[in-house]
């Protein structure tokens, strides 16, 4: 190649789609069967509709709620309330948000204190038409876990069935 430079600098831009949209807020999804789910965390919550996998540059994928300062302001969807059924946990940010039913949603969850250990982890679900879900998702440093707790709203005694998720 006439322009190592150049070459490397593309490659290197290239990479950092995913950075720049890591910022990026959750859109939700304009027409189609949906679903409603409450996230609620102490963390960071990123949404990827239409995944079973971790990628940032998934169109629709997203900040749903954040714990952290942000110069922009916390999510434009944190906070949003979908009259949805029960209650948000106390002590987490929340959001109702809209989401596709019947394709593979991950719900991406970091979670970084300074000084002591961090969680990081993805799990998917599977949302149906018409229903709501509570989606806890948080850690407890001090005790030494994480946990991610998915649950029906619209049917507490079905169990949601969702699985670890890796990067694309």
């Amino acid at each position: 190649m006439r322009y190592p430079q150049l070459a490397a600098m593309l490659l290197s831009l290239a990479g950092c789609t995913g950075l720049l949209n890591y910022g990026q807020d959750y859109s939700e999804p304009q027409g189609g069967a949906q679903a409603k789910i409450r996230i609620s965390s102490n963390g960071e919550v990123r949404l990827i509709p239409n995944s079973n996998c971790i990628s940032y540059t998934r169109e629709g994928a997203g900040l749903v709620v954040s714990n952290r300062f942000s110069v922009s302001g916390p999510p434009k969807l944190q906070g949003q309330s979908l009259e949805m059924k029960g209650k948000a946990p106390e002590k987490m940010k929340s959001a109702e948000v809209r989401v596709a039913a019947g394709q593979p949603l991950t719900v991406a969850f970091s979670s970084l204190t300074p000084g002591q250990a961090s969680c990081d982890y993805s799990y998917t679900l599977l949302p149906k038409a018409n229903e709501e879900y509570q989606v806890t998702v948080w850690h407890d440093l001090d005790a030494g876990y994480c946990r991610f707790e998915p649950s029906s709203l619209s049917n507490p005694q079905q169990r949601v069935v969702s699985h670890q998720a890796e990067q694309c």
